[in-house]
């Protein structure tokens, strides 16, 4: 964009130059580049039109110039296969494919479902909202600075001419007539030159101003309906809208360049007493990227600070302790099956640029999926690929289904096979011999005829929760993480997600093998419990699986008894919240001997949030509960109406 904005103004056929440069590097970098290059590209070649006519050579080293630029994509055939890579670029066609991006779509976001709802012109308004409300000191604040920028590019105001001194025309009076006439005409002719060439200088100021504002705002109108057109993210995805957010830099950038231009204007304008005013705008535009507006839309962070660094995501630490957590808890030589993105690249970098747990095979599912897959086979020699690629339906293609895949690896890897995110098709077929088990942060893969008995999975999940936990520094909950729009969201959202699946997998086992043992109720009470004080976002589901707690242990022991021993891993780190409490302190008569009293308050409390719940409805057991619920409660009230 400078160099464009400099060929404009300047018409110096070197910065044309750099600019294809520049233009080559970003599309190396980002796809989307194009639909910003390809106005500022166009409209530059319109002014230099009549230069390329005179020296046609010069088109070829522009061009030349664009190729050196996209130069990094000649490394992709030549370097090494590494475990990770994307593609198989060392073929024509698969060069082709990967350049295109065909695997998601070509100048796609997005290959999931196509057609989210949203119309050209409610993304575009979503855009002007952004840059209106959340961008900018105060609202409106960046529209208005660069529409003063773009009138300032349309008006140049002229010089004064300048005023002959009489006194000095006149030559003091010493000189003859004759002289003094011929000092006049000489003058007169000076000045007019210098009128001439002032004039000619001005205009050409006021062509370059009028070519840069037709620039910037054909790159800015071209990128807006270009982009919005082409973009399948469906916006109503709070994290979706987040990721489609991004791809507003490039809008911003020509925006910005007439806000800049905009505060230049006011400068003019106002003289040294505006001086105070611009200093204010850009202290509280600084402010803004230093403490971004928390749950506002589209607004990880102000505008400025995104390039500054200067956010408040100081403690840039929530990714590589996630992937620690992650990875940390896994026995040795585990074989960890990926199908998340902050999974993927979290645990990637800490890997291979760390160097933590480098004895983990970690492979990600979503690229199994692909055709090209069988040439990265060879590149996990301890994995047993059972075909071309994990397929859909096998039977139609050369590929496998993950339960042929499950077959060929579970007795080979000793250190067992786990899943992070969920599975990348709705294959049932493995579920008659397989299931995944909570472990941690991801999940094991168990065999259905051998299960873990409950007495060693409690033990060894408690294990691996702790190791979670202390790999942890602090959770992403403060208002400026813990926006659905952010990544780090995601990671939060996790920890609760695998909180309930742990809770939930004790008691599914507690009555699956009818054991009703109270310590191990209790247990999954108390994580539910803590569940339900700290989990914002706590399903219907959950709620209901915990008010099933309480009523099992109710009914596991008779009479007064001490309360089971359970360690409080959850609430020893205190991670859930900035004042999170321990168990023991969040429910006291938990921990007495008349723990069942509370136990039994506590399942009305679940099972009624429950039952008010629009979802709850949905459920296959909503009337059991509901009869069972009205019941218990209506004893209850007779109860406390007979002592009174």
């Amino acid at each position: 964009v400078h160099r464009a904005l400099l060929y404009a103004r300047l018409r110096k056929i070197r910065d044309l130059r750099i600019a294809s440069l520049l233009t080559g590097l970003a599309l190396s970098n980002q796809h989307t580049a194009i639909l910003f290059v390809v106005p500022l590209g166009a409209r530059a070649l319109s002014i230099a039109s009549s230069t390329l006519k005179k020296r046609p050579r010069e088109l070829i080293i522009l061009g030349l110039y664009g190729l050196v630029g996209l130069s990094p994509y000649a490394y992709l055939p030549l370097a090494k296969p590494k475990p990770g890579g994307w593609g198989h670029v060392r073929t024509v066609r698969g060069f082709i494919h990967h350049f295109l991006r065909r695997d998601y779509g070509t100048l796609r976001l997005y290959s999931g479902r196509v057609g989210s709802g949203e119309s050209l012109m409610e993304r575009i308004e979503a855009w002007y909202t952004s840059i209106s409300m959340v961008q900018g000191p105060f609202m409106y604040a960046l529209p208005v600075l660069a529409l003063i920028g773009a009138c300032l590019l349309l008006y140049v105001p002229q010089p004064l001419p300048e005023i002959c001194d009489d006194a000095s025309s006149q030559g003091g009076g010493k000189r003859s007539a004759k002289a003094r006439r011929r000092a006049r005409v000489q003058e007169y002719n000076q000045q007019r030159r210098a009128e001439k060439g002032t004039t000619t200088k001005i205009r050409v100021a006021a062509r370059g101003c009028r070519e840069s504002l037709a620039l910037l705002l054909g790159a800015l109108s071209f990128y807006l309906l270009a982009f919005h057109a082409l973009s399948n993210l469906p916006l109503s995805d709070p994290l979706l809208y987040g990721i489609h957010a991004r791809f507003w830099m490039q809008p911003h950038l020509a925006l910005c360049c007439l806000a800049g231009l905009g505060i230049e204007g006011l400068m003019r304008i106002c003289g040294r007493r505006g001086i105070p005013i611009i200093v204010v705008i850009v202290a509280l535009q600084l402010r803004v990227g230093l403490e971004p507006p928390g749950l506002s839309p589209g607004a990880p962070g102000g505008l400025y600070s995104r390039s500054l660094g200067l956010h408040t995501a100081h403690p840039a630490h929530f990714f590589g302790d996630y992937a620690r957590a992650l990875l940390k808890p896994l026995p040795q030589n585990a074989l960890l099956l990926i199908n998340y993105d902050q999974q993927w690249t979290s645990i990637r970098y800490v890997q291979q640029c760390e160097g933590f747990r480098t004895d983990i095979t970690t492979i990600n599912l979503a690229m199994t999926t692909y055709g090209w897959w069988h040439s990265k086979r060879d590149l996990y020699p301890h994995v047993i690929f059972p075909g071309t690629h994990y397929a859909r339906d096998p039977q139609k293609s050369s590929g496998y289904s993950i339960g042929q895949f499950f077959d060929a690896n579970y007795e080979r890897r000793k250190g067992g096979i786990f899943l992070g995110g969920t599975l990348s098709f709705p294959d049932q077929e493995y579920k008659q011999r397989y299931e995944f088990v909570p472990y941690g942060l991801v999940s094991v893969l168990s065999r259905k005829e051998r299960p873990p008995s409950l007495e060693a999975y409690v033990l060894e999940s408690r294990q691996a929760w702790a190791t979670t936990l202390n790999e942890m520094r602090r959770l992403p909950l403060d208002p400026q993480h813990n926006s659905e729009e952010t990544w780090e969201w995601t990671i939060q959202r996790e920890f609760f997600t695998h909180i309930a699946d742990r809770a939930a997998y004790v008691l599914e086992s507690v009555l699956r093998d009818d054991i009703h043992d109270a310590t191990y109720l209790y247990e999954a009470a108390m994580w539910f419990e803590t569940l339900y004080k700290y989990d914002k976002n706590m399903t219907a589901a959950n709620i209901k699986n915990m008010g099933l707690a309480h009523v099992h242990l109710v009914r596991s022991t008779k009479g007064r008894a001490p309360p089971p021993t359970v360690p409080d891993i959850l609430g020893n780190s205190g991670l859930l919240h900035d004042a999170q409490q321990p168990f023991e302190e969040l429910h006291p008569q938990a921990v007495t001997s008349d723990w069942k009293t509370w136990s039994s308050s506590r399942f009305q409390v679940g099972w009624g949030d429950f039952l008010s719940r629009p979802e709850a409805v949905k459920d296959p057991q909503y009337e059991t509960i509901r009869d069972l619920y009205a019941k218990v409660t209506t004893a209850s009230r007779t109860m406390g109406t007979t002592r009174s």
